[in-house]
C-alpha cells in the first residue's frame, strides 16, 4: 500500500506518440491558465527529449516533482528546434502539437483550459501529436 503526504512529490509521464522527423518534443504543464498553451515561462514544469530517441513513433517525457492536483499539458515537436512553434500568417501551427486529454484546437486558438485538466495522480497520459 502507497501512502502519500499531502504536498508529496509525485513523478507525472507523458507518453507523446506520433512523432515524426527530426527536432524536439516540448512538454509544459500548467496549474493555472495564465500562459496555458505558448508561455513555457509560466509552466509549473517542463521537459525536452529529443524526436531521435523516440521508439515506435513515441517518447516520455516526465515531470518528476509535481504536487497532488490538476494540470493541463500542451507538447510541441519543435522539428527545426528554434526554441518555438512556428505558425502561419493567422496563427495556425505548422509544426505538430497536442494537449492533454488530445483535446482539439477551438476556431480560433487553443482549447479551453478546464479542457485539458487531467488529475496529476492520472500518470501516465498520452497524448497524440497533431499534425498541420
Amino acid at each position: 500500500m502507497i501512502t502519500l503526504l499531502m504536498g508529496s512529490a509525485l513523478a507525472f509521464d507523458v507518453i507523446v506518440t506520433d512523432i515524426e522527423g527530426p527536432g524536439t518534443i516540448g512538454c509544459a504543464a500548467f496549474r493555472v491558465e495564465n500562459g496555458f498553451p505558448g508561455d513555457p515561462t509560466q509552466a509549473i514544469a517542463l521537459d525536452q527529449v529529443k524526436a531521435s530517441a523516440a521508439v515506435d513513433g513515441k517518447v516520455t517525457c516526465r515531470f518528476p516533482k509535481l504536487t497532488e492536483g490538476k494540470i493541463g499539458v500542451a507538447v510541441r515537436h519543435d522539428r527545426n528546434e528554434n526554441g518555438k512553434l512556428d505558425s502561419n500568417l493567422v496563427g495556425f501551427p505548422k509544426e505538430p502539437f497536442g494537449f492533454s486529454r488530445n483535446a482539439p484546437l477551438r476556431t480560433f486558438g487553443p482549447p479551453k483550459f478546464e479542457d485539458v485538466l487531467v488529475d496529476v495522480t492520472a500518470s501516465p497520459i498520452t497524448i497524440r501529436l497533431v499534425k498541420p
